[in-house]
């Protein structure tokens, strides 16, 4: 995954603007930075009603396990083969490929994202089968709770032709579900 960049907060906002020249050349300036373009989107995505809300998960959706030292071995290896699996098959970036859709201004651009949001449905129904040790459940839900929000991100984020508001607040949730990922892998990179 990939952050946001100037660049797809700019076309994105363009879209929005409709004409959006002024806009566009204000993002390839040098008076408007990636922070700039953050904000601006991070503003558009607080103002948008969340049509499509993120899927919290509970202990009760996850199978929890009593710590020990072979539920944690099972659970490190049944993990990393779900991940590893995962990541085998979808290659793609989101990013660039809604990127790639609102410079061409071409909707049908978008559609592998469908495949891309079924594979990441798959993925968490996997996360949601691995036997969990106590100690370990939180981090698993945080994780499960990330890629929930990558794929509501990614969800809006097919929007964007229909609803560029919904497609903008769709590149901050996904940002935001990065950023929960990227804590996750900070967690188990210290243990």
């Amino acid at each position: 995954m990939l952050r946001p960049s100037k660049k797809i907060i700019s076309i994105a906002l363009a879209t929005l603007a409709g004409a959006g020249i002024v806009l566009f050349a204000m993002s390839n300036s040098r008076f408007f930075s990636d922070a700039d373009a953050q904000a601006i989107a991070q503003s558009i995505s607080k103002s948008t009603p969340d049509q499509n809300p993120v899927k919290h998960y509970t202990r009760e959706d996850i199978v929890i396990v009593p710590t020990t030292t072979e539920s944690f071995a099972a659970y490190q290896k049944e993990l990393s083969t779900t991940l590893n699996t995962f990541a085998q098959k979808n290659t793609g970036n989101e990013l660039l490929i809604v990127t790639q859709a609102l410079d061409a201004k071409d909707s049908q651009k978008l559609i592998p994202l469908g495949p891309m949001i079924e594979s990441y449905k798959k993925l968490i129904d996997g996360l949601l089968h691995i036997k969990t040790p106590e100690i370990m459940a939180d981090v698993h839900l945080l994780m499960i709770t990330g890629y929930a929000m990558v794929i509501s991100g990614v969800e809006d984020m097919q929007q964007a032709f229909v609803d560029p508001a919904r497609g903008i607040a769709g590149i901050t949730k996904y940002q935001a579900g990065a950023n929960v990922l990227i804590q996750v892998n900070t967690i188990f990179s210290k243990m």
